[in-house]
């Protein structure tokens, strides 16, 4: 069982029944009335969707059997985009790999890597804590940029103001402004 804690009332709202076939999470996301949970040890996403003050049973979203073991992040933006320990990127539609080739930064992502999106964002932004840095992709691949320091030494989150003109990065319990 998982539990949400409800922010305004400060306490747990109700529990969420996991699918039969969900042993692990690795991480999650909620989009759309939906939440999605990536189960590296199944290399499925599960889908929950909305129901009163929770979430209903999950079911598989991947149609196919996709190797996901070594996921270590996934982010949605209409699309899921899941990054492996290897720096590998794939997108997912509909429940279907679909193509996403990208330029590989030097040196390439590190294990432990964290993706970000959002809806209506042209972006991806990826923590990379083993190469201590920030790196943003476009939806096409291409890199936009970079962001690194020796700082960069306990990389753990970011958020994104909506026009997309400032990054807070989370690193240990600093807050730094990009």
């Amino acid at each position: 069982y998982y539990s949400i804690f409800d922010l305004d009332k400060k306490e747990i709202s109700g529990d969420l029944k996991i699918a039969a076939d969900n042993k692990a999470v690795k991480d999650i996301a909620i989009y759309g009335d939906n939440l999605y949970v990536l189960d590296n040890e199944q290399s499925q996403i599960f889908k929950y969707p909305e129901s009163g003050q929770g979430f209903s049973g999950g079911t598989k979203w991947l149609k196919d059997g996709y190797e996901l073991s070594n996921a270590s992040s996934l982010t949605i933006d209409g699309s899921i985009y899941v990054i492996a320990n290897d720096g590998n990127i794939k997108n997912f539609l509909k429940g279907e790999l679909n193509d996403f080739n990208y330029h590989k930064p030097n040196p390439e992502i590190g294990a432990g890597a964290i993706i970000k999106t959002f809806r209506g964002s042209n972006y991806l932004y990826i923590i990379d804590p083993q190469n201590k840095r920030i790196d943003i992709l476009d939806k096409e691949g291409n890199i936009k940029d970079q962001y690194s320091s020796q700082s960069f030494d306990d990389l753990t989150d970011l958020a994104i103001d909506p026009q997309e003109k400032a990054i807070y990065l989370l690193n240990g319990n600093h807050i730094y402004l990009l």
